[in-house]
């Protein structure tokens, strides 16, 4: 099983659902983002920008605790201002998983 989401991310887009997955075959962190900007999951693409899907700083932090919760990844403040991009909350989660 594979923990590279920057490898999901791109089988999601291509509609190949790997390990790690929501029940939609989606990334998780995916689907929570999906979640909590309304955004659909097929318009959340690598280069993406956090800002650009709805994700503010207010639903960063929301994200960070939902991730914690589902993901067992531990945001601090200073990693959730550095994500830029959703390549980036990918790498990050893979990272700290």
């Amino acid at each position: 099983m594979s923990n590279d989401l920057s490898a999901q991310l791109r089988a999601h887009l291509q509609g190949q659902p790997q390990a790690s997955t929501a029940k939609s075959g989606v990334p998780e962190y995916l689907a929570l983002i999906s979640e909590i900007t309304g955004e659909d999951t097929a318009e959340l693409l690598p280069d993406r920008r956090l800002a650009d899907v709805g994700l503010t700083s207010l639903n960063m932090i929301e994200f960070a605790v939902r991730a914690e919760d589902r993901l067992g990844v531990v945001f601090e403040e200073s990693d959730a201002q550095a994500l830029e991009t959703l390549d980036d909350v990918a790498k990050f989660v893979e990272a700290h998983q």
